[in-house]
């Protein structure tokens, strides 16, 4: 039997200059990171032609290294035009700044986030399983008679072409979903003033207790010794695990986020993450050893993926559709 992946998630690593796939293995419950092998590159499109395009200097030195003439359909008068296609060296080069190339040229497609654009033209279905054959990944669908049994029991009054594209999204909604290893977590900060609100961008208070709980059983808070403070309790649920210093903490902290697929916080993009890679970082520990990785968009992990929940319920169609306007911060 081939063996089967689940798509965690895409993304795009700098020194390499690929995008990467994290494949979490079905039967292992471990995560792989499979670089892209198409020599597929970040890009945008202009409809300026591609012998303008090359007389224009100021676009190779922002990193433009092909122009490639291409068709599109142009939906506002219904046409077929003709557009260059721009390959560049990385993402920032299409984006990245004041004289990257969407400053230089008109462009379409160059405020997409590369990650994007790949999941889109190799097209990716993120949570789906794939099977690996012959070096390809080949999506696992809907087992077909599922499908074609929900099609007549529900939809069997659609019209033909309705019907062939409910049972493309039904091969998509009806196919395996694997149990996937997750945990939350949470950390705790003690300043030294009460009156200052800690800083991810300037970690220098104490990281003074992670806590976890997820699959495989953990119930499990980290805890730093503190001078006057009695250590001796009891976690009742939790086990808990004491540290005569924050390095030993972070560490062992990075070690269970590494051992899960999938880590899930409140506000984790903006606090919690970031404050454990820069805290880390800090102390000394070694950037190949902090398994937490920052962007624009918010903190992601080296081999699973973060959630941060705070993100999904501050989502407005989540919180009118999915909760009936039931959820509010304020």
């Amino acid at each position: 039997m081939a063996k089967r992946y689940f798509l965690l998630g895409v993304g795009y690593d700098g020194q390499e200059r690929k995008a990467f796939l994290k494949l979490l293995d079905t039967e292992t419950g471990t995560v792989r990171i499979v670089f892209d092998e198409t020599e597929h590159r970040p890009y945008c499109i202009t409809n300026v032609p591609v012998p303008d395009l090359e007389k224009n200097t100021a676009l190779k030195e922002a990193g433009a290294v092909e122009f490639l003439e291409v068709e599109k359909y142009d939906s506002l008068y219904d046409r077929v035009a003709k557009m260059t296609l721009i390959k560049a060296s990385d993402p920032l080069a299409v984006g990245g700044g004041k004289k990257s190339i969407r400053e230089i040229v008109p462009s379409w497609e160059a405020d997409i986030p590369y990650h994007l654009n790949y999941i889109y033209d190799m097209q990716l279905i993120p949570s789906m399983v794939y099977e690996a054959a012959n070096g390809k990944l080949n999506p696992v669908y809907g087992d077909e008679a599922v499908v074609n049994n929900i099609l007549k029991k529900f939809f069997s009054s659609k019209k033909p072409e309705e019907i062939v594209e409910i049972k493309k999204w039904l091969k998509i909604l009806e196919s395996e979903h694997p149990p996937i290893d997750f945990t939350g977590l949470d950390i705790e900060i003690l300043g030294d003033s009460p009156m200052r609100v800690p800083s991810p961008s300037n970690p220098v208070d104490r990281v003074v207790a992670v806590s976890f709980s997820g699959t495989n059983n953990l119930s499990k808070v980290l805890v730093l010794k503190r001078d006057g403070v009695d250590h001796n309790f009891k976690g009742g649920e939790y086990a808990i695990e004491v540290f005569d210093d924050e390095v030993s903490l972070l560490r062992r902290c990075f070690d269970i986020v590494e051992s899960y697929s999938v880590v899930v916080t409140f506000n984790g993009d903006e606090f919690d993450l970031p404050y454990l890679r820069n805290r880390a970082e800090k102390l000394g520990i070694p950037k190949p050893n902090i398994p937490i990785t920052l962007g624009r968009d918010g903190a992601s992990l080296r081999r699973g993926i973060h959630l941060d929940l705070y993100r999904f319920f501050n989502n407005k169609s989540v919180q009118v559709y999915a909760f009936d306007n039931r959820y509010r911060e304020h």
